[in-house]
């Protein structure tokens, strides 16, 4: 069993690790910092420890929750970042940015059959924002591109596999980060085709 107090430990030293590697991918996204990424392993071997190497999907806080009812997600996806637009429980129209993004699936499963997705049984709850720790998603990705010439391991270290499940469907992103609200940074297009 997952002792919460060492997957907590984990994922907040995971957390500073990928926010200083993105940082300093952001002022140079083609030189390596060993040292980075050296701390960026260890944090996430602290990780799959911490979960005993399986698949765990656990909530994010930070996303205001969807309107359980009727929230009308919209997505724009580019190859750079994905725009997920979705009503709030209040009514109000909430965007979630997605960045440095390698994979988007929206549809599928909603609320009435999501205990059918294969992530039913590692924790997947309805009409909630979430993670996939461990994601198997993540190392087929990863292993697909491991035959580019130009491929370095890790991925689980540095991307997350991001899932929200809404009423009627669900959102799932392998992506670097994501950043709730940040209108300025979405294109004028993509704004447009957020609205319901």
């Amino acid at each position: 069993m997952t002792s919460q107090p060492a997957l907590g430990t984990a994922l907040a030293d995971l957390a500073e690790a990928r926010a200083r590697y993105w940082g300093r991918w952001r002022s140079d996204p083609w030189t390596h910092d060993e040292e980075i990424e050296s701390a960026l392993a260890t944090a996430w071997a602290a990780t799959v420890k911490s979960t005993e190497g399986r698949e765990q999907v656990i909530r994010l806080a930070g996303a205001p929750p969807c309107d359980a009812g009727a929230p009308s997600p919209v997505l724009v996806a580019h190859p750079a970042a994905a725009f997920l637009g979705y009503d709030d429980a209040d009514g109000a129209r909430r965007l979630l940015t997605f960045q440095h993004v390698d994979s988007v699936v929206f549809g599928g499963a909603g609320d009435e059959s999501l205990h059918g997705h294969r992530l039913w049984e590692h924790g997947l709850e309805a009409c909630e924002f979430q993670e996939v720790l461990n994601s198997a998603w993540i190392a087929q990705r990863e292993q697909e591109n491991s035959v580019h010439p130009r491929h370095r391991p890790g991925w689980h270290a540095r991307l997350r596999h991001f899932v929200y499940t809404f009423p009627g469907e669900t959102f799932e992103c392998i992506a670097g980060r994501y950043v709730v609200g940040d209108r300025a940074g979405a294109p004028a297009a993509s704004l447009a085709a957020l609205e319901p």
